[in-house]
């Protein structure tokens, strides 16, 4: 036999269940194992807790529970030897330990016979060990790893666990072969399958029965109508108990009367409610019969030829509360070989249909952003039970199947509910496995007729069947304003460099109803989770699959009658595409996100550095912004000032698009707090951020630690040496970091030296956000307007310096700069504030 092997690093596991429950006190396992580590040799007991740590988990040892009574059975292999774990509450002993050398593929077999494990190797005994003292002992079933006790590293093969205790000769006689199927066999993992394993498809490698968790509450009814077709029925629960976590549910078998191995489906899985009354239906009367038995809030219909993968439910539920309106969730469909089957489907104005993007990448953009849709394939669909009901259920007209779904989405509409798309909710489907091609396109021609009968008034605003255009169409909605917005990535909050404001005006767009389209023009990376946030909020969100720079000619000259306006951020993107914009269409609208003038910010930056610039000279590079300011149809600002400085030198209509924050006030009062905090992010240099901190560090900083012994915190997602070398003792550089939220509560006093800078400072608005008095520089308290009252000044290194240990030691001033900078934030990052602003696009971007 050619052991190929399934490669673990120490970070991967294939989970079956914890523990096979039904299987107590006698069953085998057996294993190839190629060890790559060395383990620690516990004592053997069994009652001690100890040795777990600095284990090769080949077999993981399950959890026994808590009533203390009994104990999943692991084995860790190294290259030094085998130990057999126990695993119960408080109880962790090694049962069987035995010292080796193992250097090359070695067959392992552990027969545990009325609670006593018996060690194998190569197929000859070699060590018996001590019998439990729990009342009763499981196989487990996670391979590769015990969760938070660490992984195997090595290769493992031809894994089998057996129900039953396996003799000499029949590990002998099998240990160097390749078995499909034999009575007692309950998992069998080899090469061939491992990979697909590890991801959670484990069909074929478990034969067992299969426990659903017990719901006598559920929220969500999964109703799975069956005829025949058993396989598929098994693959489809299988997937279902292993990729289900998160929410309160039940399954139901609509079973129309299967005269395959259906009827035994008992036998295979626990905990689930079958439904047959002696008639054979057909699908819909089947379905609308099962909805009946249904406990939950919601109904689930599901195809029994389907294979639901991680999380499916959860994200299907999430959305489906997110908003009251939402009446049916639809999940992305994907073929067995990987390609896309649907994502959301069109009604055209014959009654015709179409799965939008059938045959594509299921990861590209366009396919990967929730949206409201005509319909969803019944395929699996989330609707919540009074709805069903109150449409009718799903019309017997079209009796026995296709259509029905369609229908329904229309009567959902009707009753003033929403049909939305989840792309994190991904099933594999079989199409047609229920039943034959041939039948299935005789129906939906049949059906498709009494369809247009049915809704011919209806669907006549719907578009005509022109399927090359479906991405125009993909939608519902199609009056809504379309804008497509460009900036260099995909906004990081944690990049700081604007990109937390643009974060919030995506999400505002999104909010006020209109479509979203958002394009990295410099950098394609799919950053996470933004990304997906992003998408959640209905934004279609493009990114490139490869480190390549993404092609906008080629992107717009494909839609280039698509967009209302075009949203543009920062000059040198402006600069890049708002020519090639109006020589593919002249009257694209324009809008674009000046933000502020950056002229202003690098005249300051170059006056920092002893560059004095003329007059004319600064005019000239005024002007230049002021043309691509001229080439726009409308300007974003972010504040009062800026507007009002944009509107010398241009009549184009000024919006202001401030950041909107929450308050999100932090806990920790004075006397608890210490240190001194900076957030940024240092992408390019220069940098107003990078000479910011240069500027405190060198000059600022001696003088209030001199003072005050504090440390100061530089934190942000860093990409410069020059920061990284102000690091000391004292000075702390963390580089990015995934909880701002300690530091904000941890700190006394925020600091905001910047001396060139253009717009508002979006990190004075969090430092206000989370509660966290802050010292500022004149040019920041310009910016945002405000006072000593808001915010403490400091016009020189060493005013700077005593407005911070002001700070630092004054009970008083700590507390009323707090609570005004949270005022402040209350009155100008309000998030409505914003989306007001914002709406004036419908009027501008429409005014000819």
């Amino acid at each position: 036999m050619n052991l190929e092997g399934i490669h673990f690093s120490g970070h991967e596991e294939i989970k079956i269940q914890h523990i096979f429950a039904n299987v107590q006190n006698t069953f085998t396992y057996e294993f190839w194992v190629n060890p790559n580590a060395s383990i620690s040799f516990p004592f053997q007991s069994t009652s001690l807790v100890s040795g777990h740590k600095g284990q090769n988990w080949a077999i993981g040892a399950g959890y026994g529970g808590i009533d203390g009574k009994n104990a999943g059975v692991g084995v860790s292999v190294g290259r030094n030897g085998i130990a057999v774990f126990e695993h119960g509450y408080h109880y962790f002993p090694a049962t069987l330990v035995y010292r080796t050398t193992l250097r090359d593929w070695t067959h392992v077999a552990i027969v545990v016979k009325n609670k006593i494990p018996r060690l194998y190797l190569n197929g000859r005994f070699v060590k018996q060990g001590l019998m439990s003292q729990k009342e009763n002992v499981f196989p487990s079933g996670v391979i590769g790893a015990l969760e938070s006790y660490g992984g195997f590293i090595g290769k493992l093969d031809q894994i089998r666990i057996w129900n039953y205790d396996r003799s000499d000769h029949e590990i002998r006689t099998d240990m160097k072969k390749e078995l499909g199927y034999k009575p007692g066999l309950l998992v069998n993992i080899n090469a061939k399958n491992g990979e697909r394993a590890k991801k959670g498809e484990w069909l074929g490698a478990y034969s067992g029965q299969v426990t659903f968790p017990e719901s006598h509450n559920p929220l969500v009814s999964i109703i799975i109508p069956v005829y025949n077709k058993w396989d598929y029925t098994y693959a489809c629960l299988k997937s279902i108990n292993a990729n289900t976590n998160g929410v309160d549910y039940e399954v139901i078998i609509a079973d129309d009367m299967s005269s395959d191995q259906t009827t035994e489906i008992n036998k295979f899985f626990q905990n689930i409610r079958v439904i047959r009354d002696g008639i054979n239906k057909g699908f819909i009367k089947n379905c609308n019969t099962a909805a009946s038995y249904a406990k939950g809030k919601y109904l689930l219909f599901l195809n029994n030829d389907t294979e639901v993968q991680k999380d499916w439910l959860k994200n299907l539920v999430e959305l489906m509360e997110s908003d009251q309106k939402i009446g049916i969730v639809g999940a992305q469909l994907i073929y067995p070989n990987g390609n896309l089957q649907e994502a959301g489907s069109i009604i055209f104005n014959d009654g015709s249909c179409l799965g939008y993007g059938r045959g594509a990448n299921p990861e590209l953009p366009e396919y990967s952003y929730v949206r409201e849709v005509y319909y969803c394939s019944g395929a699996c669909l989330l609707i919540n039970k009074e709805l069903f009901n109150k449409a009718g259920m799903f019309d017997e007209q079209f009796q026995p199947a296709y259509y029905e779904e369609v229908d329904l989405s229309m009567k959902i509409r009707e009753l003033g509910y929403k049909v939305m798309y989840q792309p994190k909710a991904k099933v594999i489907h079989h199409e047609f496995g229920s039943s034959t091609s041939q039948k299935a396109i005789e129906l939906q021609v049949q059906n498709k007729a009494k369809f247009y009968y049915k809704w011919k008034q209806q669907i006549q605003v719907f578009p005509p069947p022109v399927y090359q255009r479906a991405e125009y169409f993909r939608e519902i909605n199609r009056q809504k304003l379309k804008i497509l917005v460009v900036d260099d990535r995909i906004p990081a909050l944690e990049l700081g460099s604007g990109y937390p404001r643009t974060f919030s005006i995506l999400q505002s767009l999104s909010e006020l109803g209109y479509q979203v389209t958002f394009f990295p023009l410099q950098s394609p990376e799919k950053t996470e989770p933004h990304t997906t946030n992003l998408q959640q909020k209905g934004i279609e969100v493009f990114y490139n699959l490869i480190q390549e720079k993404l092609n906008f000619g080629d992107f717009y000259s494909k839609r280039k009658d698509f967009y209302d306006a075009i949203w543009i951020s920062r000059p040198h993107n402006m600069k890049e595409i708002g020519q090639m914009i109006h020589s593919i269409n002249h009257q694209q609208k324009i809008i674009y996100d000046a933000e502020a003038l950056y002229s202003h910010r690098e005249i300051l930056r170059l006056g920092l550095h002893g560059t004095n610039l003329s007059q004319q000279k600064k005019e000239a590079m005024i002007k230049n912004e002021i043309n691509l300011i001229n080439k726009s149809d409308i300007v974003i600002t972010v504040s009062k000032p800026e507007k009002e400085l944009i509107r010398l030198y241009s009549n184009k209509p000024v919006l202001i698009a401030s950041h909107s924050v929450d308050i999100n006030v932090t806990p920790a009062p004075f006397i608890e707090r210490k240190d001194i905090l900076f957030v940024g992010g240092f992408l390019t240099s220069p940098s107003p951020n990078e000479d910011a901190m240069q500027y405190f560090v060198k000059e600022i900083f001696p003088i209030i630690y001199k003072t005050l012994g504090a440390k100061l915190w530089i934190v942000g997602t860093n990409y410069l040496k020059s920061i990284q070398q102000l690091a000391s003792e004292h000075v702390i550089v963390t580089g990015r970091v995934d909880n701002l939220w300690e530091y904000y509560n941890k700190c006394k006093v925020f600091v905001i030296p910047t001396r060139y800078a253009a717009g508002i400072p979006l990190k004075a608005y969090e430092a206000f956000s989370h509660g966290l008095p802050t010292v500022v520089s004149p040019l920041i308290a310009n910016q945002l307007e405000i006072n000593e009252d808001v915010a403490l000044i400091g016009g020189n290194p060493h005013s700077f310096a005593q407005k911070v240990i002001q700070c630092y030691q004054d009970l008083n001033t700590w507390y009323q700069l707090r609570a005004n900078g949270m005022h402040y934030i209350r009155a100008k990052g309000d998030k409505e504030q914003l989306k007001k602003e914002l709406i004036k696009l419908n009027e501008l971007v429409k005014k000819d």
